[in-house]
């Protein structure tokens, strides 16, 4: 179950360089809407399909 670990460091790589990227925010709507732009923006990345996954499941 490699494959469950790489979305989840993947997802906390994304807001984690968001948050150290600023300093500071006018709001927390403004960092909640920064972080939500960002995932929409990098969901692509997640969509694509592991690698032998079906090998995978077989075992």
């Amino acid at each position: 179950m490699l494959y469950t670990t790489n979305p989840v460091e993947a997802l906390h790589r994304i807001v984690r360089k968001i948050i150290k990227g600023k300093a500071a925010w006018v709001s927390d709507t403004a960092l909640m809407k920064q972080i939500y732009l960002s995932l929409m923006h990098n969901e692509k990345s997640w969509r694509r399909k592991a690698y032998g996954w079906k090998f995978i499941q077989r075992d």
